[in-house]
């Protein structure tokens, strides 16, 4: 992954822009603990099946909240 991967742009899909807030938000938390953070593919490798599930039932429940 380079550099350019990790910057936000108009031109990314909303799934990889949620990962990358996610992993942001993580890498802070970790900070905060005195932690090193994961790499960006460290976290993807880890935690890939449960961020897809996640992005998809947020999404689901999004729909869900509008139809009401």
């Amino acid at each position: 992954m380079k550099p350019s991967d990790l910057e936000p742009s108009h031109r990314l899909k909303p799934f990889r822009l949620w990962v990358q807030r996610i992993w942001y938000a993580n890498s802070e938390e970790h900070l905060t603990y005195g932690e090193l953070p994961y790499t960006m593919q460290q976290y993807w490798s880890m935690y890939k099946w449960w961020l897809r599930r996640e992005y998809r039932h947020r999404q689901l429940n999004s729909l869900l909240d509008k139809d009401f």
